[in-house]
């Protein structure tokens, strides 16, 4: 027999694994039990995935028992469970392990294979650099609208997204709260900056038609809170999940949701979405730098 579920096989970790799971998948369940043990399980694309963590070699249950594989694994490993827990691995840093079990440990496993994560400890430049990068780039020319991106800092997002993408050319682009933003199609509210389409990106589907997916790109440059979008712009208050859920409707699967913010801005729907980059951008000293989280729509 055999089994998916993940094996955490150092359990201090499980406040950083819980964030990550908390992030990327939906209905998060975490039951309490005696002593060190942890258990915490999700739903990823219709199926329930338990993880366990691993207390003196062995495998326990919700009641701190040594618990059989088929027990809490009553599915055959599949491709959703291997797709989650890769998720996991990756976001976690770690290296995703399949072992086999011997004959000797079948009282603790029951199992042939286990599907197992060892982290990674450490510094790994290449882990970092493949998710977090930081640019340096000049102000913004002085009659630039106010709250703009920085010099330049449009055109390199553009040049980040085809190299994610792997493409050549111009990615098709949608730019929501586009302000002076001059690539792609651009959406804003306020007329002054001359947008190809006038409209509350709250209520996109209803100006910008047909409705469904044929941007490879989304470059979103919001307010960063309701206080500034109403002293500085005079819009609306906002509202993320609703923006980010109208601007679903038009991304391709496989394209890329980019929200440029002052924040690091949490996942719009971890069930559609992945964290690809993470882009910090300063440009000037004694000034908080910016931050664009790029998110990529799961196929």
């Amino acid at each position: 027999m055999t089994t998916t579920e993940i094996i955490f096989d150092e359990k201090q970790e499980y406040e950083t694994i819980k964030q990550i799971i908390n992030s990327n998948f939906v209905n998060v369940k975490e039951y309490d039990s005696v002593s060190e043990l942890k258990y915490i399980s999700f739903d990823f694309e219709g199926q329930t995935i338990d993880c366990y963590f691993v207390k003196d070699d062995k495998i326990y249950g919700k009641n701190n028992k040594l618990t059989e594989c088929s027990s809490f694994s009553s599915n055959r490993p599949n491709d959703i469970k291997t797709k989650a827990f890769r998720i996991i691995a990756k976001h976690f840093n770690c290296k995703f392990l399949e072992n086999d079990c011997s004959e000797n440990n079948v009282e603790v496993f029951k199992a042939k294979k286990i599907l197992k994560i060892k982290k990674i400890t450490g510094y790994n430049s290449k882990t970092q650099t493949d998710k977090n990068i930081a640019w340096f780039l000049p102000r913004p020319k002085p009659d630039h609208y106010k709250g703009g991106m920085p010099l330049y800092c449009e055109d390199w997002l553009v040049d980040l997204a085809k190299d994610i993408l792997n493409i050549k050319h111009d990615p098709f682009t949608l730019n929501v709260f586009c302000g002076m933003n001059q690539r792609g199609y651009r959406v804003d509210m306020k007329e002054e900056v001359n947008p190809d389409l006038l409209c509350d990106i709250h209520k996109l589907s209803e100006y910008l038609q047909p409705v469904g997916p044929r941007f490879d790109l989304i470059i979103a440059d919001p307010p960063y809170s309701t206080e500034e979008a109403k002293d500085i712009y005079g819009t609306p208050p906002l509202k993320y999940k609703t923006w980010t859920s109208e601007c679903d409707k038009y991304l391709k699967c496989g394209g890329l949701f980019m929200v440029y913010h002052k924040f690091v801005m949490p996942n719009p729907n971890p069930e559609k979405y992945e964290v690809v980059k993470r882009v910090f951008i300063g440009n000037r000293t004694m000034h908080l730098p910016r931050v664009c989280v790029v998110f990529r729509k799961r196929n």
